[in-house]
């Protein structure tokens, strides 16, 4: 599956993955694999946040640290961290679970402890490897003019065998980092789509239709469902005012870059205050009923004033 390039991973989160792959084989069961049952109740991006903020064994993490710190940032997209968060909890849980079963420990020392496992008086390597090399550096040229002819050095036999083990255990590395990423990114995607404005599946409406919808979600008790009606009311008045191009499949965020940006936007308007509060409303979950809607219908109000006036 080929994916958009915005959602490539970061080094900072590549060393990450590549941290718990080299460690899942001393990994036990532990705080990654506590926190990732507790999201399992996690609903919300806040609830996600919370959640790993309170343990304390893992914020102390550099990646999860950076990811915690940055929601200081008003601008920071919390559901995105929160989206981070919980793919850095399951890789480390994924980790953590890869671990010798008490069984299979078991069996191992059963087996030890057999008499058939023991050496029966035969002087010989345990190791297969070691074992082989041993034959090689006793092997003898035979050659009946020279019978006193010593063992060839075979050192650089070993040396090669070595190397060959090296660059095996390498690419098993790269090729189980590769998967990790493409899981990355591929969560990644999912996230980004469903932080669309409007779902594909979604039907166009004009900007009369968006505030008669509002007016519906607002009546029926559905005030986030209204703020987001007047949220895009207003990003379709800025496209009505040639001051931003209206794009269903862009995220709030990257309209108001847009807005802002735009050579167009009267010096006057500044929409990054209903951006956040939209955020916090539709993604977050954190609304006050009717006040919020009643905010919302009065930004639009002023928004169309301002465009009104020439500039």
């Amino acid at each position: 599956m080929s994916l958009h390039p915005k959602f490539q991973l970061t080094a900072a989160k590549a060393a990450f993955i590549g941290a718990l792959i080299m460690s899942s084989m001393f990994a036990s069961a532990g705080p990654y694999r506590d926190l990732q049952l507790a999201l399992k109740s996690a609903k919300t991006p806040q609830q996600v946040i919370d959640a790993v903020t309170s343990e304390r064994r893992l914020t102390s993490q550099p990646d999860i640290k950076r990811e915690l710190d940055g929601l200081s940032d008003p601008e920071t997209d919390r559901a995105a961290t929160a989206s981070d968060l919980r793919a850095m909890i399951d890789l480390g849980a994924m980790a953590e679970d890869r671990k010798p079963s008490p069984t299979s420990q078991s069996q191992a020392k059963k087996i030890k402890d057999s008499p058939l496992y023991s050496d029966q008086g035969i002087d010989r390597k345990k190791n297969w490897l070691g074992d082989a090399l041993s034959r090689l550096k006793n092997l003898k040229l035979k050659d009946d003019t020279k019978p006193n002819l010593k063992s060839p050095d075979l050192s650089p036999v070993g040396e090669f065998v070595k190397l060959a083990i090296w660059i095996l255990l390498v690419a098993a590395v790269l090729i189980l980092l590769y998967y990790a990423i493409r899981y990355i990114d591929w969560r990644k995607a999912l996230t980004r789509r469903t932080k669309a404005l409007i779902e594909d599946d979604e039907p166009e409406r004009t900007l009369d239709e968006w505030l008669e919808l509002a007016d519906q979600h607002a009546a029926n008790g559905r005030y986030r469902e209204a703020v987001r009606a007047l949220y895009l009311a207003c990003l379709l008045r800025f496209d009505e005012n040639n001051v931003a191009r209206f794009d269903r499949g862009e995220t709030n965020w990257e309209h108001l870059a847009r807005i802002m940006a735009s050579p167009t936007k009267p010096e006057d308007v500044d929409f990054t205050e209903p951006t956040k509060r939209f955020d916090r409303i539709w993604y977050g979950f954190q609304t006050q009923g009717q006040p919020d809607v009643d905010l919302f219908r009065a930004w639009y109000k002023n928004l169309t004033e301002q465009l009104k006036v020439p500039h």
